[in-house]
């Protein structure tokens, strides 16, 4: 299976593996379709089909509501720069 899929000629990334790839932890609570997400001392929440995410207690508004995908929950991929920036849009 791919990292990446394209919906609407708008790229998605694979949450879990890209995280881990980068030394972070993604929890996944099914009761609440919701990921969080431990990397580099930050939290963040992402929730299946809300394009509003929570990082570090702030709200971050994402490009694409996350999607899940052959079980895999999919994020736009302008997720990871805007959660790595010290320079977030908030």
């Amino acid at each position: 299976m791919s990292n990446v899929m394209d919906v609407g000629g708008k790229r998605f990334v694979a949450l879990r593996s890209t995280i881990e790839e980068m030394g972070g932890k993604v929890a996944w609570d099914n009761s609440q379709k919701q990921a969080t997400i431990d990397l580099n001392g930050k939290n963040t929440v992402v929730t299946m089909a809300d394009e509003n995410a929570e990082f570090d207690g702030k709200v971050l508004t994402l490009s694409g509501a996350p999607m899940v995908h052959d079980g895999t929950l999919y994020v736009p991929e302008d997720f990871f720069p805007a959660i790595l920036s010290t320079q977030l849009p908030f």
